[in-house]
C-alpha cells in the first residue's frame, strides 16, 4: 500500500514539474503510470490510445524525469517524418518545464539530408538506398584523397548554391568529390559549437542552417545523435539488421549488448508487423530479367574489360564447363514463363522454389553442358550446386559492375547482381517453415515473390532494450501483436478518449454485406442493395464525406454509369474518385478542392489501402461523415491464405483466422473511422455498410 502511494506521489511529482500543459487529459496520467512501471519491472509497455488523448506527450514526460535521474537514453522510432517532428516538438516543451539541459535529434536517412540529391546527375530520377550509399561513399572517399578537385568543386558550389530554392533549379552534373563532406571536415566544429547550444536539432532547420555554410546535414546531426538523450529515427535503423550494426556502432560507437540503457519507443505501432515483413520480402520478374539482358549487352560485352563476364565457368567432377550469361538469363525467363502456364489462372499463386529451380535447371541443361548426361537431372544435389554456384557467380557480378558505373560516374544499379542476391537469399532461407514463394502475374509482367512471415527474426532486437513502448491509436487487439512481434509479459493498457465516444456515432446497415460467399451466390442482388443503400445516404447527407470501398473492383462495380448519373444530378459535380491510376498530383489537387467545398459538402470516394485512407488530416468540417461500403477483410489471395496457414500452424485454427483476417480488417477500419474525430471540438458520423458489423 506504500509503494502505490509513494508511485502516485512520484506521479503527481512528474506531472507538476514536467508535463508541459496546464491541463491533463483523461487518460495521460494513466500511461505515465505505466511508462513507470514498464521501466521499472522491464517489461514491455502495449498503449492503445486513440487521436487526441495526447500520447506521445504522456509517454515522454515520465521517461524526460527517468533520463534525467537514472540515465537512461530514448530511441523513439516512427513510420513518417511528421510523426517525428511531434515527438520533437513535446520534448523541447519538457525541457523548457522542468528547465531541463538533455538534447534531442531527429536522424533522418541519409538519403533524405543530402543536397548532392539535387546536384549529381546520378540521382537524376530518383535513386534505391543502396545505390545511393555506394554513390556516397565513393564521393566521401574521393573528398579525403583529392585535395586539388575538392577545393574546386566546394569552392563551386558555396558561391553557387546556399538555399533549397537554389538546389531546386541547379543544373545537374557528375562530381567527382562532395563539397558538402568537404565543407564538413574543414568546418564542423564550428557547426557542431552552434548547434549545442540547442535542446533540440530539427532535421528541416539542420539542413537550412547547414546548406547555407556548405556543410553535411546528415553528418551533423549524426554527431550531434552522440549525446543526444534522446534519437528519433526511421523504423529501418532498428529493424534492419545490416543498418542497425551500421547506426550502433558507426554512430553511438556501442554494440548490441549496450541497448540495455536504452527505451525503444515505438509510434504507430500498428504498422510495424507488416512493415517487418515487407522488410522480409523480395521479388524478380520478368522486367528484372529483360533489364538484366540489356544490362548484359551494354554494360558488360560493351565494356572490354568486363566481357570475360558474359561467360560463366562452372567446375563439375573436375571439369570445367562453359555457359554463356546470355543463356543464363533466358533459362531463367523461360522458367518463370513456363512455371505460370503450369498454374491455375489466378493472378497470384503459391510453388515451391524446387518446382521453379527444377525448370531453370531444365532450361539450363536442354542445350548446353548437360547434353551428355541427361539421367543427371533427376539429380537435386547437382541441380542445387550448379544453381548455388550460379546466384553466387551473378551477385558478385553485379558488385564488379556497380564498382564500374561508379568509376565511370553512372548510378550503380545492376539487374544481374539483383537477380544472384535474390537467388542467394531464397536458397539460403528455403527450408525455413516460414518462407513462401508465389507465382505473380499483373500487367503481362510474371514475378517470383518470396516472404518469410516470421518477423520475429527483425523484432528478437526488441528483447536487447532496457524496456519498449509501443503505441497507437489502434493497436488492439493486442493478443495479435504481441503473438506476431514474440512480445512477452507485456503491461496492456487501453486508454479511450470520453470525447470521442461523446463526439462520434458509428451506425451499422444490416441488410447488405460484401462477405464473398454471399456474393457467389448472387453478386447482382449485392451490387444492386449497395447501390441502393449508398444513393440513400448521400441524398441526405449535406457536409463533407469520404466513401471507402474494400478494393478498387468494388468500388468500379458500384460506381457504375448509373451511379456516376445519380451523383452528377444530386452532388453537381461535387465528388471525386481516387481510381488506381489517377496521379498524386491530381489527387492532391482533388483534396485540395474537396477542402475547399466544406461549406456546402462534398464526396471523395476512395478504398482502404488507398491514398486517402491513411496519413491525411481533415479536422473539423472538412470531414464529416464516413461511409464504409463492406469491412475490409484482406483478399484471400495466396499470400493471405499461405500467411493463414503459417499461423494455423503455429498457433491453431481459430487463432489463424483471428490474425489473417479479423485483425487485418479491425484495425483499418479503426483507423478510418479515427479520422473523424482529432480533438474535443470535433465530431462526426461513421456508417458500415455490412452486416458483419454488428
Amino acid at each position: 500500500m506504500a509503494d502505490m502511494r509513494n508511485h502516485e506521489v512520484l506521479i503527481r511529482k512528474i506531472i507538476q514539474n514536467y508535463f508541459p500543459y496546464t491541463n491533463i487529459r483523461d487518460g495521460q496520467e494513466r500511461i505515465m503510470s505505466a511508462v513507470m512501471d514498464s521501466v521499472s519491472q522491464r517489461r514491455p509497455l502495449l498503449i492503445n490510445a486513440e487521436t487526441g488523448v495526447g500520447k506521445t506527450v504522456a509517454v515522454l514526460t515520465p521517461l524526460y524525469y527517468l533520463a534525467e535521474r537514472e540515465g537512461y537514453r530514448i530511441l523513439y522510432t516512427t513510420r513518417t517524418l511528421s510523426q517525428s517532428t511531434q515527438a520533437l516538438l513535446e520534448f523541447e516543451r519538457i525541457s523548457k518545464k522542468c528547465k531541463g539541459n538533455l538534447k534531442a535529434v531527429s536522424l533522418q536517412g541519409r538519403l533524405g539530408l543530402c543536397p548532392m540529391i539535387f546536384l549529381d546527375k546520378r540521382f537524376e530520377g530518383g535513386v534505391k538506398y543502396d545505390e545511393f550509399r555506394e554513390i556516397c561513399e565513393k564521393l566521401r572517399e574521393s573528398t579525403r584523397n583529392d585535395k586539388f578537385r575538392r577545393l574546386d568543386e566546394y569552392s563551386f558550389i558555396s558561391e553557387k548554391y546556399g538555399s533549397l530554392d537554389d538546389l531546386k533549379i541547379a543544373k545537374r552534373a557528375v562530381y567527382t568529390t562532395c563539397p558538402f563532406y568537404f565543407g564538413y571536415l574543414t568546418k564542423r566544429s564550428s557547426m557542431i559549437n552552434s548547434f549545442l547550444t540547442k535542446r533540440v536539432l530539427y532535421p528541416d532547420i539542420v539542413f537550412e542552417k547547414c546548406l547555407s555554410s556548405t556543410i553535411c546535414p546528415y553528418e551533423v546531426l549524426k554527431d550531434a545523435s552522440k549525446e543526444a538523450t534522446m534519437i528519433v529515427l526511421p523504423y529501418i535503423y532498428i529493424f534492419n539488421p545490416r543498418v542497425r550494426q551500421a547506426f550502433i556502432r558507426g554512430i553511438l560507437d556501442l554494440y548490441e549488448k549496450d541497448l540495455e540503457d536504452f527505451v525503444l519507443v515505438v509510434d504507430e505501432a500498428h504498422n510495424l508487423p507488416d512493415y517487418l515483413r515487407d522488410l522480409l520480402s523480395s521479388k524478380i520478374s520478368t522486367v528484372t530479367i529483360k533489364r538484366a539482358q540489356n544490362e548484359l549487352k551494354n554494360v558488360i560485352i560493351g565494356h572490354k574489360d568486363l566481357q570475360k563476364y558474359a561467360q560463366l565457368e562452372i567446375l563439375l567432377e573436375n571439369n570445367v564447363y562453359y555457359l554463356s550469361l546470355s543463356y543464363v538469363l533466358k533459362s531463367l525467363e523461360n522458367a518463370l514463363i513456363d512455371s505460370l502456364e503450369e498454374s491455375p489462372q489466378e493472378d497470384s499463386v503459391e510453388i515451391s522454389l524446387n518446382s521453379f529451380l527444377r525448370s531453370f535447371f531444365y532450361h539450363l541443361t536442354k542445350d548446353s553442358f548437360f547434353e551428355y548426361n541427361r539421367g543427371t537431372l533427376s539429380d537435386d544435389n547437382l541441380m542445387y550446386d550448379v544453381i548455388t554456384y550460379i546466384a553466387y557467380t551473378l551477385s558478385e557480378i553485379g558488385n564488379i559492375i556497380r564498382e564500374h558505373l561508379l568509376k565511370m560516374g553512372i548510378r550503380p544499379r545492376s539487374y544481374i547482381g539483383r537477380i544472384g542476391d535474390f537467388l542467394v537469399e531464397s536458397l539460403t532461407l528455403e527450408r525455413d517453415p516460414a518462407t513462401h514463394f508465389f507465382l505473380e502475374k499483373h500487367n503481362n509482367i510474371i514475378s517470383l515473390r518470396m516472404n518469410n512471415f516470421n518477423i520475429q527474426i527483425l523484432s528478437e532486437i526488441l528483447k536487447n532494450f532496457h524496456t519498449s513502448i509501443h503505441m497507437s491509436g489502434t493497436l488492439k487487439p493486442f493478443d495479435s501483436y504481441a503473438i506476431n512481434l514474440g512480445i512477452e509479459n507485456a503491461i496492456e493498457l487501453d486508454v479511450p478518449a470520453d470525447f470521442i465516444k461523446r463526439n462520434r456515432i458509428v451506425f451499422y446497415y444490416p441488410k447488405v454485406t460484401t462477405k464473398y460467399e454471399n456474393f457467389i451466390r448472387n453478386s447482382e442482388e449485392i451490387i444492386e442493395g449497395l447501390k441502393r443503400s449508398l444513393m440513400s445516404i448521400l441524398s441526405n447527407l449535406n457536409a463533407n464525406t469520404i466513401v471507402l470501398f474494400p478494393s478498387y473492383e468494388w468500388m468500379t462495380r458500384i460506381l457504375d454509369e448509373e451511379f456516376l448519373t445519380f451523383l452528377d444530378k444530386n452532388l453537381y459535380g461535387k465528388y471525386f474518385i481516387e481510381n488506381k491510376d489517377t496521379p498524386v498530383r491530381q489527387i492532391q489537387k482533388n483534396l485540395a478542392a474537396f477542402r475547399s467545398l466544406k461549406d456546402v459538402g462534398a464526396v471523395f470516394f476512395g478504398v482502404f489501402g488507398g491514398r486517402i485512407s491513411e496519413g491525411v488530416d481533415f479536422p473539423h468540417e472538412e470531414l464529416r461523415s464516413l461511409v464504409i461500403v463492406g469491412l475490409p477483410y484482406p483478399k484471400p489471395d495466396a499470400p493471405q491464405k499461405a500467411l493463414y496457414n503459417y499461423y494455423k500452424a503455429r498457433y491453431g485454427e481459430e487463432n489463424a483466422w483471428h490474425l489473417a483476417f479479423e485483425v487485418p480488417m479491425i484495425r483499418k477500419v479503426l483507423q478510418a473511422i479515427g479520422r473523424l474525430v482529432r480533438d474535443e471540438k470535433d465530431y462526426g458520423i461513421a456508417i458500415i455498410l455490412d452486416s458483419r458489423a454488428k
